[in-house]
């Protein structure tokens, strides 16, 4: 189970490109920081290959504007991202990627429902936050509510568990200034987590995307 959970998680990242079906609206900022943290979690890639696959997901036309020979690290490139905002958004409409489907990945007695993001199966009346579980340890670092989200609702308004890293429920996992060295302190527990765990990750990401 645990490998079949990471290797979605691989899949997941490899194949999330700009634009795709459940992010249509997005910003060239905003599938940045998505992409990065897929990536973030599913790998242990150095400069070059994350900005190889961050621009694997984007319209060709985008090659016209970044030139990523420039880039010695992720962050020349979001900043960069960030200048032509405006030019990047008026280019072509994306090419069209093939979506990664869950259920193509499901063994013989597992069920789609499992993986499915919140909203897609049947309603079912919820006896605990999203996302939450008794397998996470308590926050490693202190609670920060001066930080809130800038998607829209906050975890708590969404029905969801606190941010992991610190327990505040005004800004979700990604969005915590601790995300990142949180994330590599989890890898080893995460290599070994069961399945409840896993789908607890999994229905708390389908929330927050």
């Amino acid at each position: 189970m645990n490998r079949k959970w990471w290797e979605r998680q691989k899949k997941r990242a490899r194949n999330s490109t700009y634009r795709e079906n459940s992010h249509r609206s997005e910003t060239p900022s905003q599938y940045f920081i998505r992409k990065l943290d897929l990536l973030n979690v599913a790998f242990e890639l150095d400069n070059l290959e994350i900005i190889s696959e961050i621009m694997n997901g984007v319209p060709d036309s985008w090659e016209t504007i970044l030139n990523t020979e420039m880039y010695q690290n992720p962050y020349e490139l979001q900043s960069s991202i960030r200048y032509h905002e405006e030019t990047l958004l008026g280019l072509a409409t994306p090419r069209r990627f093939t979506s990664y489907n869950a259920s193509a990945e499901l063994e013989e007695g597992e069920t789609e429902d499992e993986y499915s993001p919140v909203g897609t199966s049947t309603p079912s009346a919820r006896v605990h936050l999203v996302g939450a579980s008794s397998k996470f340890p308590e926050p490693q670092f202190p609670k920060d509510d001066s930080n809130i989200t800038q998607k829209g609702l906050t975890p708590k308004a969404k029905g969801a568990r606190p941010c992991r890293h610190c327990g505040s429920e005004l800004h979700w996992d990604r969005e915590c200034k601790h995300h990142n060295k949180g994330m590599r302190n989890a890898r080893t527990r995460l290599a070994h987590a069961d399945a409840d765990l896993l789908n607890a990750i999994d229905e708390y990401d389908a929330l927050y995307y």
